[in-house]
């Protein structure tokens, strides 16, 4: 019999909309590319994540209480960070997740998504997002208080995770054992439930999250 190539499945959007299959050059190349594009674009890409920073220099920019949150913004660990509070540290994609509250799968979909190397012939969460953008400088307003900046931080974590959550669909278990429709919730990646929490003027400020068996976080 002959013996196929390892390979390796890579969802879309952090869901399973569909898969596609890559051979091991393929899956490195992938991986090269993407890393690429992440360093290409981290200025922008970091604020996203994490709103503006609350200190910053040509090496590395920081966040959160006394600047405890790092990120090296250049050279060859570009990417790089460490939190001193929690004592954690790694990649830019360990950060995505980490931010994301997501596994490391959605974190590499929510990067491809940005950078512009989402898989193609498959369906996106949105397809406009799928061509790469023209990289753009980074405008950065004066810092802000530390509440602000971690208000505005888990704001744009939450939108990024309803952005890439998949719409719930009527045989979730949650749903079944309570006997109500979606109503336009949504499913991340590990099977929860995605509830948004908004505003009277419709922002979005949180999620929840909501597993199979009915816990909350």
């Amino acid at each position: 019999m002959t013996r196929l190539p390892e390979i390796l499945t890579i969802p879309l959007d952090g869901a399973a909309h569909g898969v596609i299959r890559l051979d091991e050059a393929a899956r490195s190349r992938s991986r090269d590319e993407l890393a690429a594009a992440l360093r290409e674009r981290l200025p922008e890409l970091a604020c996203e994540l994490l709103g503006r920073p609350t200190m910053r220099s040509s090496r590395e920019w920081r966040w959160g209480r006394h600047g405890s949150l790092s990120v090296v913004m250049s050279g060859a660990k570009a990417g790089q960070w460490f939190d001193h509070e929690a004592g954690q540290g790694g990649g830019f994609i360990d950060l995505i997740a980490r931010e994301l509250r997501s596994n490391r799968r959605g974190a590499c979909a929510w990067a491809a998504e940005r950078t512009g190397l989402a898989p193609r012939g498959l369906p996106a969460a949105d397809p406009a997002r799928r061509a790469a953008k023209p990289k753009q400088a980074v405008l950065l307003d004066p810092p802000v208080s530390e509440e602000e900046a971690r208000t505005e931080r888990a704001r744009r974590a939450a939108e990024a995770t309803w952005r890439l959550a998949a719409p719930a669909s009527d045989d979730h278990p949650y749903l079944q054992r309570k006997g109500v429709g979606p109503h336009g919730l949504r499913c991340d990646s590990a099977g929860r439930l995605v509830v948004p929490l908004c505003d009277l003027d419709g922002l979005l400020h949180t999620v929840e999250f909501i597993a199979e068996d009915g816990g909350k976080r």
